[in-house]
């Protein structure tokens, strides 16, 4: 059965739409999105503003140097400086949407209107976790794992953070590990790496070490401390996949008037949309307000590894 959609256009303000929130749309977004649940969620309330601002005290510098001695006792110690940091991100509208007329409706297979939310889903899952991936992209801490990635650049980007008192991450299982966020290519070239032969790599442990969420993770797939997850969305610059080990409270994510992780579905029937005279044209499509930042370049690693 043929069906026909239209192109975009430009919704005007006095539509009157129906919203509906997809459940399968929600599930879809929690499996998909890797970053996004490791960021500190925002609780910036709506009527405020469009920016968001973390704030975080440094590390006060530590004194061995005695207060007092023999000669000075009683003395007081010099003043010591309580420095903050803050890390904002501006609010911003991301969303697409198609139009589908009223003799698609009528004419569709059944089901079709739901596998056009699937694919929509799909469209804001990758929209904002290529967001959040490129925000977390941006630390000047990296390590260049060459031409494949092995386990000696993840081993060494996990000294890095310790070296740097970052924390592991409160999502991995008794909140012991780092997370890292890996290419299938970066994955499968440190899974190759020593030719591990069948009864190496058919184990549980194995498997659940790159397939499942980070706090479903058997504690022992862990690779020096970090639990590495394969995500098709890693970012690529210069043919390098741009793969990230982060820590505990690195990032931030924040939205308004929608779930940070369930950007809303919007339908405008075509009965309702004004804009149509003879309401015969309809609207799909999903919309989020979000933002991301990076807060320390010391809670985040960049693990680049070339794409061959």
């Amino acid at each position: 059965m043929a069906i026909s959609l239209t192109t975009g256009s430009t919704v005007g303000g006095d539509v009157i739409v129906a919203e509906y929130l997809e459940k399968r749309f929600v599930s879809r977004l929690e499996r998909e999105l890797l970053a996004i649940p490791l960021g500190v969620k925002s609780t910036l309330p709506t009527g405020n503003s469009n920016v968001v601002q973390w704030t975080y005290f440094n590390e006060l510098p530590s004194s061995g140097t005695a207060v007092t001695s023999a000669a000075t006792e009683g003395a007081t110690p010099s003043v010591s400086t309580l420095t903050s940091n803050t890390a904002t991100a501006t609010l911003a509208e991301f969303g697409q949407y198609i139009d589908f007329t009223k003799v698609f409706d009528l004419h569709a297979m059944a089901g079709t209107r739901e596998q056009i939310v699937d694919v929509f889903a799909h469209q804001g899952a990758v929209a904002l976790d290529t967001v959040t991936m490129t925000a977390i992209d941006a630390t000047t801490t990296s390590v260049d794992a060459g031409t494949a990635m092995t386990a000696e650049a993840v081993r060494t980007a996990v000294a890095t953070l310790e070296t740097n008192n970052a924390d592991p991450h409160r999502a991995t299982p008794g909140g012991q590990f780092y997370c890292g966020i890996f290419s299938p290519e970066a994955c499968y070239d440190m899974m190759g790496e020593g030719a591990p032969v069948w009864f190496q790599v058919k184990s549980a442990d194995y498997v659940a070490s790159l397939t499942t969420p980070f706090r479903e993770t058997i504690p022992t797939a862990a690779v020096y401390n970090c639990i590495v997850k394969r995500s098709t969305n890693v970012q690529q610059a210069a043919s390098v996949d741009q793969n990230v080990i982060v820590a505990d409270e690195s990032f931030g994510v924040s939205s308004l008037a929608t779930n940070v992780m369930r950007p809303r579905i919007i339908i405008t029937e075509p009965e309702t949309n004004s804009s149509s005279p003879l309401r015969t044209t309809g609207t799909l499509g999903w919309w989020a307000y979000f933002a991301v930042a990076l807060f320390d370049n010391n809670r985040v690693v960049l693990v680049t590894s070339n794409v061959t």
